[in-house]
């Protein structure tokens, strides 16, 4: 199955998602799932079948997926722009 589960990118995802030096995981639920447009059993369903479309690392209970992967999946900036 390969479904684009993007939504269409908006100001709200790019500030709301913290850059990767700030904070270089994010949780997969909440976070992650509804950024990319998915309820929590959705998320955890394409988490269990492999298709989930960012690389998740678990810790324990906890799934989580890397910040730039997923800002780069949703086509966010990776950095801030810079101040002129």
């Amino acid at each position: 199955m390969d479904t684009d589960l993007r939504k269409t990118q908006d100001t709200e995802d790019s500030e709301t998602l913290p850059y990767p030096e700030d904070q270089p995981l994010l949780p997969v639920w909440p976070i992650v799932g509804k950024a990319i447009g998915c309820g929590r059993s959705q998320t955890f369903k394409l988490i269990t079948d492999g298709e989930f479309p960012v690389e998740t690392l678990k810790y324990g209970s906890r799934f989580f997926a890397r910040t730039a992967d997923v800002r780069s999946y949703l086509r966010l900036p990776l950095t801030r722009p810079k101040a002129s």
